[in-house]
């Protein structure tokens, strides 16, 4: 989900040919994480709590961070804050790197 939300960035903001061409660069050092049973199973989980709505999205990045153990860094820390298992890492507004 994340993967597919940053390829939607450019696409929205209309970016050139390079700047695709540099973040493609940049992401083929990253390990993509696909959903399996288990990631589906966290994500109804996460998607059928009681008075705590989240949007798919944010919940397909939230399972799979659940799954994987392993910290969820966003510049939205409300979106994901009352999961459970889940550690949150963020940066204050305007702060240019973690």
């Amino acid at each position: 989900m994340s993967l597919a939300e940053l390829y939607c960035w450019p696409l929205e903001r209309s970016w050139g040919e390079k700047k695709i061409l540099e973040m493609r660069e940049l992401l083929v050092r990253y390990v993509v994480l696909f959903p399996n049973d288990m990631t589906c199973r966290e994500w109804a989980r996460i998607m059928t709590r009681k008075g705590k709505p989240i949007d798919s999205q944010d919940a397909w990045i939230a399972a799979t961070a659940v799954q994987h153990r392993c910290p969820l860094v966003t510049h939205n820390p409300r979106h994901f804050q009352a999961i459970g298992q889940l550690e949150v890492l963020t940066a204050p507004a305007g702060a240019d790197k973690f």
